[in-house]
C-alpha cells in the first residue's frame, strides 16, 4: 500500500506533456488497521514515504466524526467540541506539519472515517489553524488524484452558474449573480435553473466551470440518490446516479450547497457520493461541503473564491483561473473568517445603493444588515434595519408570504426587548461574525489542486 501511494504521488507531482510544470504538494495518506491509525507522508522529491503511527485510535476519531461533523446536536455547531477536536486534529496533522513547510500545498488522502474530517481546520499553537499555514486539498485516493491531474485543462468552454432554483434561498441567488459577473456569464436563477435545462446546458455547452448555489441533499441509506435540488417536487434533483451518466470536461465544479461532500463507504474504502461521481464524470476538481452551511457567509466566501480565481490575462479570459483552486479557496476562507461586522455592513450598504429598483433584493439585504448589526451587539440599529425590511413587504411585486410577515414581526418584537436590555452596552463592530469554523471549514477541495 505504501509503495502504491509513493508511485501515485510521484506521478501526480510530475509535469504532464504540453502543460506548464504544476505546483507540487506534500502527500499525507492515512490507513486504519483495526483501531490503529498510520500516516504515510511523502514529499515530491522523496523516493519513499515516511511512516508514522498516530497516537490516536480509529474508534476515537469515528466518535469525533459522528458527534462533531456528521450529526452534531440540534443546538451545536459542527466542531463545537473545541478541546476534543483540537486534540484529535492536532494528532492527525502533526506528521504533515513535520515534513512540510509553510505555504506548501498539503494533500490529504483519508481512509475510512477520516475522509469526513476538515483537517484544514486543525488548530495550531499560537491561535492559528492549519489553513493559516498551508493550502489544503483532498482526494479519495492517490490513484484518483493521479487520474484528475492527468487530464488536459481547457477542453470545456465557458461557465454555467446556477442559483436558488427553488426560489427560497435569496442569498444563493445573489451568490449566483456575483459569481456570474466574475466569470462573465449570465446565471440561471430561479425557475430558469430546472433540472432539464441544466442537463441540456451541460450536454450542449460542456462548460469548463460549473457553480451551483442551491439546496443539497445527502441520503445515507441510498447515496446514489444524493444530489442537489434544482427546483421543487419529485424529479427535480440532480443525483449521483445522474452524474455517472454525464461526461464532463470541467476544470472545476463547485457545489455550494449543504452536505455535498458527504458519502457512504463501500467495501475497499470506495466512496459513494457526489465527490467520486463528479471526478468519475470527468471534472478535474470539485469544491464540496461537509455540513449544512449558512447561505449568507457562503455567498461571501464564494464571491471571494471566484475573484481569486479570475484571470489577469489581457484581454480578459474570465473562465481561465490564474490562481490554483487550492490557493483561491484558502484565500476565500481566510477572508471570510477575518471579516468584521462593519466590513460586511459596508458591503451590504453598497448593495442597497445598487438595488433601489428591486424591493426583493433590498429586503434580502436589509435582513442581512440587521443580522450583522445584531452580531455586533447593536440591537437598536438591527431593529431599524428590520423595520425597514418590514416596511418593504408592501412594495413587493407579489403579495408577501404571510408566514414571512409573521416571522419578521416576531423578530422585530424580540429586537425591541433586546434593545432595551442593552441600551447602555457599547456595540463592537470590529467583531468577526464568521470566525467560527462552522462558516468556513466545511468547504473542501477534492481533486487537482493546481
Amino acid at each position: 500500500m505504501a509503495e502504491a501511494a509513493a508511485r501515485a504521488a510521484r506521478r501526480s507531482a510530475a509535469p504532464r506533456s504540453g502543460r506548464e510544470p504544476a505546483g507540487q504538494a506534500v502527500l499525507t495518506e492515512y490507513f486504519a488497521i483495526g483501531d490503529s491509525l498510520v500516516a504515510f507522508v511523502m514529499r515530491p522529491e522523496s523516493d519513499h514515504p515516511e511512516v508514522v503511527e498516530l497516537p490516536i485510535g480509529r474508534r476515537r476519531v469515528a466518535a469525533l466524526v459522528h458527534d462533531s461533523v456528521v450529526a452534531p446536536g440540534p443546538d451545536d455547531r459542527p466542531l463545537g467540541a473545541a478541546e476534543e477536536w483540537a486534540r484529535a486534529a492536532g494528532a492527525l496533522v502533526e506528521p504533515a506539519l513535520r515534513f512540510s513547510r509553510p505555504g506548501e500545498v498539503l494533500w490529504f488522502v483519508g481512509h475510512d472515517v477520516l475522509h469526513l474530517l476538515p483537517l484544514h481546520a486543525a488548530p495550531l499553537p499560537g491561535g492559528e489553524w492549519l489553513l493559516d499555514r498551508n493550502p489544503v486539498c483532498y482526494a479519495p485516493s492517490a490513484t484518483v488524484m493521479r487520474h484528475c491531474r492527468s487530464k488536459v485543462r481547457g477542453h470545456g468552454r465557458g461557465a454555467l452558474v446556477v442559483g436558488d432554483p427553488g426560489g427560497n434561498l435569496p442569498h444563493a441567488g445573489e451568490e449566483a449573480r456575483a459569481v456570474g459577473s466574475v466569470l462573465g456569464t449570465v446565471p440561471l436563477i430561479g425557475a430558469r435553473a430546472d433540472r432539464e435545462k441544466v442537463l441540456a446546458h451541460l450536454e450542449r455547452e460542456d462548460p469548463a466551470l460549473l457553480h451551483f448555489a442551491c439546496h443539497g441533499y445527502f441520503d445515507a441509506t441510498d447515496p446514489m440518490s444524493s444530489g442537489i435540488e434544482l427546483g421543487a417536487g419529485d424529479g427535480a434533483r440532480l443525483t449521483v446516479r445522474d452524474l455517472l451518466t454525464v461526461r464532463l470536461h470541467s476544470d472545476l465544479v463547485t457545489l455550494s450547497a449543504c452536505r455535498t461532500g458527504l458519502h457512504r463507504l463501500a467495501p475497499g474504502d470506495e466512496l459513494i457520493g457526489l465527490s467520486r461521481a463528479l471526478l468519475h464524470a470527468g471534472a478535474r476538481a470539485a469544491v464540496l461541503t461537509l455540513w449544512n452551511v449558512s447561505d449568507f457567509s457562503t455567498r461571501l466566501l464564494m464571491e471571494r473564491f471566484y475573484t481569486a480565481l479570475r484571470t489577469a490575462a489581457v484581454p480578459p479570459e474570465p473562465t481561465a483561473p490564474h490562481r490554483s483552486p487550492a490557493e483561491a479557496l484558502r484565500e476565500a476562507q481566510l477572508y471570510v473568517k477575518s471579516l468584521t461586522a462593519q466590513a460586511v455592513i459596508d458591503g451590504i450598504d453598497e448593495e442597497l445603493a445598487r438595488t433601489t429598483d428591486d424591493p426583493e433584493r433590498q429586503l434580502t439585504a436589509l435582513r442581512a444588515r440587521a443580522r450583522m448589526q445584531l452580531a455586533a451587539g447593536d440591537p437598536a440599529q438591527a431593529l431599524t434595519s428590520h423595520q425597514a425590511a418590514l416596511d418593504l413587504l408592501t412594495a413587493l411585486p407579489h403579495p408577501a408570504d404571510p408566514s414571512l410577515a409573521a416571522r419578521l414581526s416576531e423578530q422585530a418584537a424580540l429586537l425591541r426587548v433586546r434593545a432595551r436590555v442593552r441600551a447602555r452596552a457599547a456595540p463592537d463592530y470590529g467583531r468577526c461574525p464568521f470566525a467560527h469554523p462552522y462558516h468556513w471549514a466545511p468547504f473542501v477541495l477534492h481533486g487537482d489542486w493546481s
